[in-house]
């Protein structure tokens, strides 16, 4: 967290907070870096990864010689967001407000999400959750978790996958919400009523 923070307020245009919380008897804090848009009335467009992991979690584990899951799950997503925010900050301005958003708690319950969802006072145009995204980088497919009210942000998804000239990451799942229990900070935006999306990757089988 210390680390996020201090790479967060290094970046010019960044607007950082601390979000602390506690929920089910979990003290946690939450990150939010906001790039200002030119109008505020606009609902803000929402980035997130979380930086918990559960990896001290296992019987035995030893930090000296056990592989960590965190790497992946979901250090990646922190690093995705973390680069995102660098570029963005080089953009000229945008219209809406980018949140940029590192939960904490999620391998807990979601924790960190459904804390910031409830003390949120604004509405959001979309959500979307990187989660993870480093478990083969070489070759893999993007799966894309769609809730009601996203469904224009998974078309541009689609119509960017198309552009890029990788061969990496070309084919992107769709799967609906309703189909699928939210196991990614997306969940409680869902809940509450707010377009959301979980993007992730996965080698391919």
């Amino acid at each position: 967290r210390t680390w996020l923070l201090e790479q967060l307020q290094a970046i010019d245009g960044l607007e950082v907070a601390e979000e602390p919380f506690r929920e089910d008897g979990i003290d946690g804090v939450n990150l939010i870096a906001t790039l200002k848009g030119h109008d505020r009335s606009l609902e803000p467009v929402l980035v997130s990864a979380h930086y918990d992991s559960i990896a001290a979690f296992e019987d035995g584990w030893d930090p000296a010689v056990t592989p960590a899951p965190g790497a992946d799950d979901d250090a990646s997503g922190c690093a995705a967001v973390l680069e995102l925010a660098r570029l963005l900050a080089d953009e000229p301005g945008f219209e809406r407000d980018i949140e940029l958003v590192f939960f904490d708690a999620e391998e807990a319950g979601l924790l960190g999400s459904q804390a910031h969802v409830r003390a949120r006072t604004r509405g959001v145009h979309w959500m979307v959750s990187i989660d993870s995204i480093g478990s083969n980088p070489a070759e893999g497919w993007l799966f894309l978790v769609t809730g009601p009210g996203a469904e224009p942000m998974e078309a541009l998804l689609k119509e960017q996958l198309e552009l890029q000239t990788s061969t990496a990451l070309t084919t992107l799942q769709s799967v609906s919400s309703e189909l699928i229990e939210p196991r990614s900070d997306h969940g409680p935006f869902l809940v509450a009523g707010l377009p959301a999306s979980h993007l992730g990757q996965f080698p391919l089988p």
